[in-house]
């Protein structure tokens, strides 16, 4: 890894481009990705194994 002098300006807002454009926007893009892939994954598993149902009634009842 290089070092950026504190007073080359165009040098430093270069490096901080550079960060911003992997360090936010590319790693944001993968987060998104994969926030969307397990909802997606998520709402797949419930559609095909949907939660049990009980009804408020029916709890502790004795018949």
């Amino acid at each position: 890894m290089g070092s950026v002098a504190d007073t080359d300006t165009a040098a430093l807002q270069h490096a901080f481009d550079t960060f911003t454009m992997w360090g936010v926007y590319v790693r944001g893009i993968c987060f998104a990705a994969g926030f969307l892939c397990s909802v997606w994954a998520l709402v797949a598993l419930l559609l095909k194994h949907p939660l049990p149902v009980t009804n408020s009634c029916d709890v502790g009842a004795t018949t």
